[in-house]
């Protein structure tokens, strides 16, 4: 190494070093809180209506949006946002419209802050119509407590959760973060993220559950409905105790599909280079083929079709027996057959 060089080096570690030095003495002359680093300060500001609404619609750049029971049964909002890039609040036709103003200027977002945006609803009643949440970066809550005509949640980098019951189709979907629903009744669900994972629970379903992960993990337990359909391109699936009435429909490029305690009318599984591990509560026939791995499948002959077919993976079906009225009527059913061979 040359001479000139390790002096350049050693010129950067001690600059780096120093650094280090004069940013720790700051730090810990401010009790190390990163707060009082921030140029930007946030504000807060309350809005309330009396005004009649049914639906409600929210739209923001990047701030977490939370639904909350109000308390004293007024309807209000509270934004903790940027001073120049304030919210606006109103109701019109019958929606409560809450959206980032759009005549702001780009260096209202200019500077270093430690706080996330946050608009808080509180709502006075238990039931409304349509809702629609539209975040670019932000979080979003629903919690339970509260029933939707109708959901609609897409946000481009923050996390879904919903809690709240639906009469109609609700859709939570997310770019790059995770979405999930959790002990709700609905119409029909359909859950989708590009860049994360998918988590439903006690999910009751009238019509078909619908989940799409481009890369990233899903995970369904408790569910019933209709039919469910789940696509995903690279990372694992997991049901558990999933019934569904019709069809059950999965498709998979790289990873594996775990089924505990699952049914369906109908089951088609297909995977390329992903496992494929199941247990089922009823007996199927079987329709099974791999083209590197290892099949083991029960041999029944009566029921729904179960289709499996992959690439590369293993596939390994047994069918689970869970309670002793199950043990019984199989036990019964073996007895019968015996005494017809014998007699």
């Amino acid at each position: 190494m040359k001479r000139s060089t390790r002096i350049w080096l050693l010129t950067a570690g001690a600059l780096i070093l120093v650094g280090c030095i004069v940013f720790a003495g700051v730090m810990t002359s401010m009790k190390w809180n990163f707060g009082k680093l921030s140029t930007v300060q946030l504000e807060t500001r309350s809005y309330e209506s009396g005004e009649a609404f049914r639906d409600v619609s929210a739209t923001t750049d990047a701030a977490d949006v939370v639904f909350v029971k109000s308390g004293d049964g007024v309807c209000r909002v509270e934004c903790r946002e940027l001073p120049d890039a304030p919210h606006t609040v109103r109701v019109e036709d019958g929606v409560l419209v809450i959206k980032a103003q759009e005549d702001r200027d780009w260096t209202a977002y200019l500077g270093v802050g430690f706080e996330t945006p946050r608009i808080t609803v509180y709502l006075p009643d238990a039931e409304y119509g349509a809702l629609t949440v539209h975040s670019g970066a932000g979080n979003v809550t629903v919690p339970d407590g509260f029933s939707f005509a109708s959901a609609d949640v897409t946000l481009g980098a923050g996390n879904a959760e919903f809690a709240a019951d639906a009469a109609g189709a609700v859709r939570l979907k997310s770019g790059a973060r995770n979405v999930s629903a959790s002990n709700v009744e609905v119409g029909a669900l359909d859950a989708s993220v590009s860049a994360g994972r998918v988590t439903l629970t006690g999910v009751r379903c009238r019509e078909d559950i619908t989940v799409d992960v481009t890369t990233g993990e899903s995970r369904v337990s408790g569910a019933a409905c209709q039919s469910i359909r789940s696509t995903g391109g690279t990372g694992s699936l997991l049901l558990v105790d999933v019934i569904a009435e019709e069809r059950m429909e999965i498709e998979r490029s790289t990873g594996d599909v775990d089924l505990d305690g699952c049914d369906a009318g109908e089951i088609s599984i297909k995977t390329s280079t992903g496992d494929v591990t199941a247990s089922l509560l009823t007996q199927k026939v079987f329709l099974v083929e791999s083209a590197t791995g290892s099949v083991d499948v029960p041999r029944t002959t009566r029921g729904g079709t179960c289709e499996v077919t992959s690439g590369t993976g293993d596939i390994e079906i047994t069918i689970k027996v869970k309670s002793f009225r199950q043990i019984f009527s199989a036990l019964r059913d073996r007895c019968d057959s015996v005494g017809r061979v014998l007699f």
